[in-house]
């Protein structure tokens, strides 16, 4: 896979075209069965993910110009294998090459099985988040970090943030319905700073320049959330 354009990325981490190739990368190698066509799509579905829960922004231009300007440069149909037990168990389908019967699932199961997730529940989430750690680069640029690992915001040209995302997994066919926020503790931890921002590069003409408006508090949204079926 590679950008059919312009190559983007940000200064600090990955997003953009290295992002969905970071993905996709991560997908070949997650150990679930399927095709390189599956991995890709699953490298889109996991950017739109990240696209919906960090940015402020989720159309801007850059995510915009990534997703119509990466190419995939093979057949998607060719099977994943990443074990030697995988690998034995292709080439003795391909050495049998017998037509498998459909083994369809019994009505009964089905109906049980929705059955079972139609009911309404409500779930009651507490979340303590530790003191944040400064960190501040070459240019006296403030980066503010979470122990034990946090994601950060990723509108360009504005703040880096800590974000925390947590992941919670329900029962196949269970729909979220809509997540709200009970309370919370506010408090100033440090003074004024002057924080890194995240900046688009393109790996031919460098740095991009730009500004990222807002009226009050960044990010406007103290939470996101998003489901995904996996």
């Amino acid at each position: 896979m590679a950008p059919t354009t312009y190559g983007f990325s940000t200064n600090n981490q990955p997003t953009d075209h290295d992002l969905i190739s970071k993905l996709f990368l991560e997908a070949l190698l997650d150990g679930t069965p399927g095709t390189t066509g599956d991995k890709w799509r699953k490298a889109y579905e996991d950017y739109n993910t990240y696209l919906t829960t960090t940015h402020t922004n989720i159309f801007d231009w850059f995510s915009v110009y990534a997703i119509y300007g990466m190419g995939y440069y093979g057949l998607p149909t060719q099977p994943v294998v990443t074990s030697a037990a995988d690998l034995a168990a292709l080439n003795a389908r391909a050495s049998e090459r017998t037509d498998a019967a459909a083994v369809s699932t019994p009505l009964t199961a089905v109906e049980a099985s929705l059955h079972s997730i139609t009911e309404d529940r409500r779930m009651n989430l507490s979340i303590e988040i530790p003191e944040p750690v400064q960190r501040t680069n070459e240019k006296g640029e403030a980066l503010l970090e979470i122990p034990g690992g946090s994601d950060f915001t990723r509108d360009y040209f504005a703040p880096r943030l800590p974000v925390i995302q947590k992941t919670y997994i329900f029962p196949a066919g269970s729909n979220v319905n809509s997540v709200s926020l009970k309370s919370s503790v506010e408090r100033a931890v440090l003074g004024p700073m002057q924080l890194q921002k995240l900046v688009p590069v393109d790996k031919t003409n460098g740095s991009h320049e730009g500004s990222f408006e807002f009226d009050g508090p960044y990010p406007a949204e103290r939470f996101a959330w998003a489901e995904k079926e996996s």
